[in-house]
C-alpha cells in the first residue's frame, strides 16, 4: 500500500529535476520568511502613517508627488534586473567570473548615466505631468504635490542603483541583504515619523523617504563590493565588426542584454501606467479616494509582495541556468509543479483574508484620523484587491521564466494588451462601484495577462523542445 507514495517520494528525492524544484522552493521558503518581517515592519510603519495624516489632502499630495519616482524606480528594478541577471549568469558560465563581472561594470556605468538623464527628464516634465495626475486637486493641493514631487526626485537613483545592485548579488546566490535593506527605508520613516510629524507636517514623511533610501543604497554599494565587484566606471570594450560574430564576449554581452532591455523596459512602462491611471482616476473622485485606494492595496502589497518577491528572487538564476543548458523539459516540470504549488498556498489565503477584511482594516488603520467611515470603505476596496493574488502571484512566475528565456518581447505585448484593459475596465467600473471599482479592474487585468503569458511560455517551451530534439536528431545522423 506505501509503494506508490514512497516511489513518489523517491522520485522527488533523486530525480536531477527536482534537485532544482527543491533549491528553487528552498530559497523562495527564505526568502519569504525574510520577507514576512519586512512587510510586517511595513505594516507598522503603514499603521503610524495612518494615525498621523488619516485620508488627508497633505497625504494625497505626497502619494501623486511619490507616485512618479517610483514608476520609474519601478521601471529600472522590473527591466534591468530581469535583463543582466540571465545574461550575466550566461556569460559567467561560459566565459568565466572575470568577463561576467566586466560585464557588470559596464553594465553599472551605463545605467548610472541613463538614470541621471532619466531624472533630469523626469524633473523637467514634471509640472507638464503633474496636473494631468492630480487633475482633482485645488491650486493649493497641487502646489504642495509640485514641491514634494522635487524634494522626492533623488530616491530615483538611489533605490535604481539598489535594485542593480541587489539583482546581481541574487545572480551570485546571495539572496538574503537584498531582501533584508527595504526594512531600513520602514525604520528611517517610522522615526521620521514618530520624532518629526507633529513639527513638520508631511515633510517628515519626505525626509524618512529620502534617508531610507539614501541607507539602503549605501549598504547595497558596500555588499556588493565586499563580494568582489568594482563600483568604479568601466566603460564598454566593443571590437570587431558590427556582426554578431565579429564582436568581443563583451559586445555580444551587452548587445543580448539591449535588445532584451528595451522590450522589457517598454513593457514595464505599460505596466507602471496602470497604478499611474489608477490614482489618477482616483484623483478625479471625491477628496480621500487616492489615500483610499492606497490603503486598499496596502495589506495586499504585503501578501504578494512576501510570495512574489520570494519566488521572483528564487527562480531567476536557478531558470537562467537551465535555460542556458538547453533544459526544456525541466523548465516545463518546474512550471507544472510551482504553478500547483501557488494555487495550493494563495487560494486559501486570499479567502480568508477576503471573509475577515472589514476586521483587518480596523485593526491596522482605525485610530487617530482614520474613522469608522473610512474602513468600510477602505475593505470594500480591499476585497476587490484581494482577488488578484493568485493570478498575480502565477503572472509574476511565468514572467521570470520568460526573461529567463530571453523573451522579454512576450512581456511588453502583454503588458499592452493589459494597459488597454485596465483603463477600459476602470472607466466602466468606477461607473458602478465607484472607487472600488478601480481595484475589481486591476484584479480583472491579472487574470487576463496570466492566461495570456500562460499559454506564451506553453508555446515557447514546446518549440525550444522540438527544436532541441532536432538538433540532437541531425547530430546523430552524422556521419562518423
Amino acid at each position: 500500500m506505501l509503494k506508490v507514495p514512497y516511489a513518489i517520494l523517491n522520485k522527488w528525492r533523486y530525480s536531477k529535476t527536482n534537485a532544482v524544484n527543491r533549491r528553487i522552493l528552498k530559497v523562495a521558503l527564505m526568502m519569504g520568511g525574510l520577507t514576512v518581517g519586512v512587510k510586517l515592519l511595513a505594516l507598522v510603519k503603514d499603521a503610524v502613517l495612518s494615525a498621523s495624516y488619516g485620508t488627508s489632502d497633505a497625504l494625497d499630495a505626497f502619494l501623486i508627488a511619490y507616485l512618479l519616482p517610483s514608476f520609474i524606480m519601478s521601471l529600472m528594478a522590473n527591466s534591468l534586473g530581469a535583463t543582466l541577471v540571465p545574461t550575466y549568469i550566461q556569460v559567467r558560465e561560459q566565459e568565466g567570473t572575470g568577463p561576467a563581472r566586466q560585464l557588470f561594470a559596464e553594465v553599472l556605468t551605463l545605467s548610472g548615466g541613463i538614470l541621471l538623464l532619466v531624472t533630469v527628464v523626469l524633473g523637467l516634465g514634471g509640472p507638464l505631468l503633474l496636473p494631468l495626475l492630480a487633475s482633482g486637486f485645488n491650486p493649493a493641493k497641487l502646489g504642495q504635490t509640485q514641491e514634494l514631487f522635487y524634494l522626492l526626485l533623488p530616491i530615483v537613483l538611489l533605490n535604481s542603483l539598489a535594485s542593480l545592485w541587489t539583482a546581481i548579488l541574487n545572480a551570485e546566490e546571495r539572496f538574503q541583504l537584498g531582501t533584508l535593506l527595504p526594512a531600513v527605508t520602514s525604520l528611517a520613516l517610522i522615526f521620521f515619523l514618530v520624532v518629526f510629524q507633529n513639527s513638520w507636517g508631511i515633510y517628515a514623511l519626505v525626509y524618512g523617504t529620502l534617508a531610507g533610501f539614501l541607507l539602503q543604497a549605501l549598504l547595497l554599494g558596500w555588499a556588493v563590493k565586499r563580494h568582489g565587484f568594482s563600483l568604479r566606471p568601466a566603460w564598454p570594450k566593443v571590437t570587431g565588426s558590427s556582426s554578431s560574430a565579429g564582436r568581443s564576449t563583451g559586445g555580444r554581452a551587452l548587445y543580448q542584454l539591449n535588445n532584451q532591455f528595451w522590450p522589457m523596459l517598454f513593457g514595464s512602462i505599460l505596466l507602471g501606467s496602470t497604478g499611474m491611471v489608477d490614482q489618477a482616476i482616483g484623483a478625479t473622485l471625491a477628496p480621500g479616494s487616492v489615500s483610499a485606494l492606497s490603503y486598499g492595496n496596502k495589506l495586499v502589497a504585503v501578501i504578494t509582495g512576501i510570495v512574489t518577491v520570494a519566488l521572483a528572487t528564487a527562480v531567476l538564476p536557478y531558470f537562467s541556468k537551465m535555460a542556458a543548458v538547453d533544459n526544456w523539459k525541466g523548465l516545463q516540470h518546474t512550471l507544472k509543479v510551482f504553478t500547483y504549488l501557488i494555487l495550493a498556498a494563495t487560494l486559501p489565503v486570499t479567502l480568508i483574508l477576503y471573509i475577515n477584511s472589514e476586521w483587518l482594516i480596523a485593526l491596522l488603520y482605525q485610530r487617530g484620523a482614520f474613522t469608522k467611515a473610512n474602513t468600510v470603505q477602505v475593505a470594500q476596496i480591499q476585497c476587490m484587491y484581494l482577488l488578484q493574488i493568485p493570478v498575480y502571484t502565477l503572472a509574476v512566475f511565468i514572467s521570470k521564466l520568460i526573461s529567463s528565456l530571453k523573451a522579454n518581447q512576450i512581456l511588453m505585448w502583454g503588458t499592452l494588451i493589459s494597459c488597454i484593459l485596465n483603463v477600459a475596465f476602470d472607466i466602466i467600473l468606477v461607473q458602478f462601484m465607484g472607487i472600488a471599482g478601480i481595484a475589481l479592474s486591476t484584479t480583472i487585468v491579472y487574470t487576463f495577462s496570466f492566461l495570456y503569458l500562460r499559454l506564451k511560455v506553453t508555446s515557447l517551451l514546446k518549440n525550444k523542445g522540438l527544436s532541441s530534439n532536432n538538433v540532437v536528431s541531425v547530430s546523430h545522423d552524422q556521419p562518423k
